[in-house]
């Protein structure tokens, strides 16, 4: 009968072994040709057991997207080194280069799943969230990265902040930001060889929307014209029917941004606009569509604040533009329930005011007062992914519900520094081809390699350290049911 030696958790921490647990001791071989150099720690080496070939993923579900500077896109679109949103230790969000996009498929894999009205997250377990944790004694909050699975009902999840790195300077006037909406939510665009487009208010109804789109359109082009026949400089004319509907009419060469920016009937703007536009601009954008084809309510003493489209594209650039601008959102499918349009497509966005910015993962049932929420414990078959960026986060969507996460905490630049060394050297560091190795060792089942090699600096290594460690991987070596050959897959014939 094999029996197992008991190990003294506060000697593994003094021993540097890994803080996610204590690794497999055939981990901690010494080699005698690193001991004067300090190229690989435990803490390093253990990365490769612990996160390339165990099941510790750090992943999300296919579904959930990530923004890009392009728009929301999912991780078979994300190019390496394209700016994703991230966000900071101190709150506020920022651009960052999307440093690798790591890939897993699964089979049963355990995760997590967190869903409520206004959020939706599929994770494993060790999936992290950079958290705002409430401190007992003070009372106050401080910034911590947790996992999944230790998540507290009392932590706060951010699910929009100011972005840090928002151009300064305005590429367009502020004047052509307001037309851009007014145009995207009240505005058609023109068909035939004179092309331009139209913007319609009602006069009796909002009289205040007609003198801010008159404003804009003199402050761009001037006072307006009679009519916009054979003219190449840009005009428009306003005509009013008789039921009070007030018409603004552009020709092509006033409205050739608009058209360019946001083509075709479905009149989706380009990100490329949205991510020019400085904070001032995105709030006149934003505020000036809710204006046209939204509403606004007081609950609680804070503005609630929705609009609707019957373009999915359409809506889902607004919602880009609300977490540029720092606000909460969370998009449904909200189709028209009666009137002649029953039944046709129609997407909902609400936005959120400065107190539901943050999200906390406390089980509720729903009722008169407060929406549900759930975690639920399930298995996912598929693939899993996770970027890395340099902020350790990024800002996700997941079935419209928009929120701030972690990411993969791999050091493969670590390893590949590792490999890089050996290649120079030819004795410090991995030899080369680490990454295909691993991917031969999951292919063969196995959760471990049949060799890892750990390296203990010289000093723990020439010392009481390394007898320590030494003796640790022998009474574990040894014991292991079936032995070690059997249980590590080590071929018979190797000498040990």
């Amino acid at each position: 009968m094999s029996v197992e030696p008991m190990f003294n958790p506060l000697l593994a921490h003094r021993l540097a072994i890994s803080s996610v647990g204590i690794p497999d001791p055939i981990e901690f071989v010494i080699s005698e040709k690193f001991l004067d150099r300090g190229v690989l720690y435990p803490r390093q080496a253990t990365l490769l057991k612990t996160i390339f070939l165990r099941d510790d993923l750090f992943c999300a579900d296919e579904e959930t997207q990530i923004l890009t500077r392009r728009g929301w896109v999912h991780y078979w679109d994300l190019v390496e080194g394209e700016d994703v949103m991230t966000l900071r230790e101190d709150g506020l969000s920022e651009w960052a280069p999307a440093q690798r996009v790591n890939v897993f498929p699964v089979v049963d894999e355990p995760m997590v799943l967190m869903q409520g009205e206004g959020h939706s997250s599929l994770t494993t377990p060790n999936h992290r969230w950079l958290v705002q944790r409430l401190t007992q004694k003070s009372g106050e909050r401080h910034a911590e990265f947790v996992e999944t699975k230790d998540l507290r009902r009392t932590d706060k999840i951010a699910c929009a902040a100011p972005v840090a790195n928002l151009p300064s300077e305005p590429v367009w006037r502020d004047e052509f930001v307001e037309l851009m909406a007014w145009y995207l939510t009240a505005g058609t665009a023109i068909t035939g060889h004179q092309g331009g487009v139209r913007i319609g208010q009602s006069m009796r109804v909002n009289p205040e929307y007609v003198d801010r789109i008159r404003s804009c359109l003199t402050a761009l082009f001037g006072e307006s014209s009679s009519s916009l026949r054979s003219t190449d400089n840009p005009t428009w004319r306003e005509d009013e029917d008789p039921s009070g509907m007030v018409y603004f009419r552009l020709n092509s060469s006033a409205s050739v941004d608009l058209r360019w920016l946001a083509p075709g009937e479905e009149k989706v703007v380009s990100p490329d606009f949205l991510t020019s536009l400085t904070q001032h601009q995105l709030n006149v954008f934003i505020e000036t569509s809710i204006d046209a084809d939204g509403w606004r309510r007081d609950r609680g003493g804070e503005v609630a604040r929705k609009i609707t489209q019957a373009s999915l594209g359409r809506i889902e650039s607004f919602q880009m533009a609300c977490s540029l601008a720092g606000i909460r959102t969370v998009l449904r499918e909200d189709p028209i329930r009666s009137g002649r349009w029953a039944g046709n497509p129609r997407w909902s966005l609400t936005l959120h005011g400065e107190k539901r910015r943050y999200f906390t993962p406390q089980v509720r049932k729903p009722n008169n007062r407060r929406q549900h929420f759930s975690i639920t414990k399930v298995t996912h078959t598929g693939e899993v992914w996770c970027p890395t960026t340099p902020n350790g986060t990024w800002l996700a969507r997941r079935e419209g519900k928009v929120y701030f996460t972690g990411n993969t905490d791999f050091d493969l630049e670590v390893i590949d520094g590792w490999e890089t060394t050996f290649m120079r050297t030819g004795n410090e560091g991995i030899s080369p081809g680490i990454h295909q190795r691993i991917e031969i060792n999951k292919a063969a089942g196995r959760s471990w390699f049949k060799e890892v090699l750990a390296v203990i600096g010289r000093r723990g290594g020439k010392g009481h350290l390394g007898a320590i460690c030494s003796a640790y991987i022998l009474w574990h070596f040894l014991n292991r049911p079936g032995g070690p050959q059997i249980f590590y897959g080590i071929d018979r014939d190797k000498t040990i």
